[in-house]
């Protein structure tokens, strides 16, 4: 049962994550600063490249939770109903104290476009992934088969009817029976507005240090193909828009809040940030939707995974 995040001070593991001197503890004698962790963090939606999106709701879930429930017994710190807003040509979280893993990013989405749903391709590239399938073969709530299956419904709504609100993807199983893979995305839908065009990405759960970082970058490459299939043959090329992502619960175990505090802390902890990721692509002469998945197959192979584009970017 969830608890109501009361005004009064919350013990996490021991550090009162409202009380400087922990604060200071935590830290080795250096003091947190107020823009950085704060109680009054606003509800607003923050648009920007993820680094700085990523960093605000981290410190709004730390300094202004509403909930701290313990779903399977595990704390956690949650607001519920709450969205954030990313520009899709920043999607690449670089917060050096995360230390995110940049060959599965690359291989996740990889796999998600090439609309696959087997454990054998994608666990090279995690060592943990395996164990959310039920039977070590397949998973249950891959993304893959539902963006491929329907991609060509939402090019062909928006080439129809530009201005559409009906080019939607679902991506929930209805009435899922048990698994350990029930999907966290519920649907991506795709708006085109002044030749550029947006996703809303409606979410039941969002882990943000697990799982929104790798999430943000999936929904953009997402976004990019179906980008890259309407910009064939037209003389007034789309751009990409903003990532809209509408949580139902966003949350941070405590088990992750030491780290997650020094990397709000830490604001030179992301030394690159992509300047401007189709630019990027366009630099890789990804042209193409297939060029865009044979990009992210050369990419998860990389030393540095995707990552590697610092270099271009």
């Amino acid at each position: 049962m969830s608890s109501k995040f009361s005004d009064e001070t919350t013990l996490v593991r021991g550090i009162d994550v409202h009380n400087k001197a922990d604060m200071r503890g935590t830290y080795g004698g250096q003091a947190a600063d107020d823009t950085v962790f704060s109680r009054s963090t606003s509800r607003i939606p923050l648009f920007g490249g993820i680094n700085d999106v990523w960093k605000n709701q981290v410190n709004a879930l730390m300094g202004n939770p509403s909930y701290t429930p313990k779903p399977r017994g595990q704390g956690t710190l949650e607001i519920l109903g709450t969205q954030v807003v990313v520009d899709m040509d920043k999607p690449i979280l670089t917060v050096t104290k995360r230390e995110l893993g940049y060959k599965f990013m690359a291989a996740e989405a990889w796999w998600i476009l090439s609309g696959r749903d087997d454990v054998a391709s994608i666990k090279p590239y995690s060592s943990v992934i395996e164990n959310f399938s039920d039977d070590g073969i397949h998973f249950f709530g891959a993304y893959g088969p539902k963006i491929v299956d329907q991609t060509a419904y939402v090019v062909n709504c928006l080439t129809d009817d530009p201005d559409s609100r009906q080019a939607v993807i679902n991506i929930w199983r209805e009435s899922p029976g048990k698994s350990k893979d029930i999907p966290c995305t519920l649907s991506l839908q795709f708006i085109l507005r002044n030749s550029t065009l947006n996703c809303i990405a409606t979410m039941r759960s969002s882990d943000i240090w697990l799982g929104l970082p790798y999430d943000v970058f999936n929904f953009s490459m997402i976004t990019q193909q179906i980008r890259l299939y309407m910009n064939i043959g037209r003389t007034d090329p789309i751009t990409m828009g903003s990532l809209y992502l509408t949580l139902g619960s966003s949350h941070l175990y405590e088990r992750n809040v030491f780290a997650a505090l020094q990397c709000i802390h830490d604001r030179y902890s992301a030394g690159w940030e992509v300047s401007n990721m189709t630019d990027v692509l366009s630099s890789y002469g990804v042209e193409k939707p297939a060029d865009l998945k044979d990009w992210l197959g050369f990419m998860k192979d990389e030393p540095d995974g995707i990552y590697g584009m610092r270099r271009k970017g």
